[in-house]
């Protein structure tokens, strides 16, 4: 996997499979971002929304127990600081969503039930928009 921009001498060649290249691409994108590198290796608004929606999970993952999952807490912080609609949810419906979103039932979510999160929140937006444009 590269990363950078198609031309750019700052792209990166990752050498891993399957959740182990999930994690580099995830740290190569942090150490990037902390060195100053990112707005060189990755300067669409696209790009820089998946930088954003992975360096939102990492700054709240780890807090307590695995850095590559969020725990109950840590899933309610990060909706509570980083959405508008944390504000208004309920214990209830954080307890919800993380039961919804737990698919393997280990009480933490992962980068890939997180996406899936992250998933459903474009498609509802869109559906709004749509809505909004008739």
């Amino acid at each position: 996997m590269e990363f950078g921009c198609p031309g750019r001498t700052e792209s990166r060649e990752i050498k891993a499979e399957g959740s182990e290249k999930e994690a580099v691409s995830a740290a190569w994108i942090l150490w990037a971002h902390s060195h100053g590198e990112l707005h060189t290796v990755m300067e669409t608004p696209l790009e820089k929304a998946l930088t954003t929606m992975v360096t939102t999970f990492h700054k709240y993952s780890g807090r307590e127990g695995s850095k590559l999952t969020l725990s109950r807490k840590e899933l309610k912080e990060l909706i509570k600081k980083e959405l508008c609609l944390g504000e208004k949810m309920k214990e209830s419906s954080i307890d919800d969503l993380m039961k919804s979103l737990d698919k393997n039932s280990d009480q933490e979510i992962d980068f890939k039930e997180y996406s899936v999160f992250l998933t459903t929140l474009c498609m509802a937006y869109n559906d709004f928009f749509l809505e909004d444009n008739k």
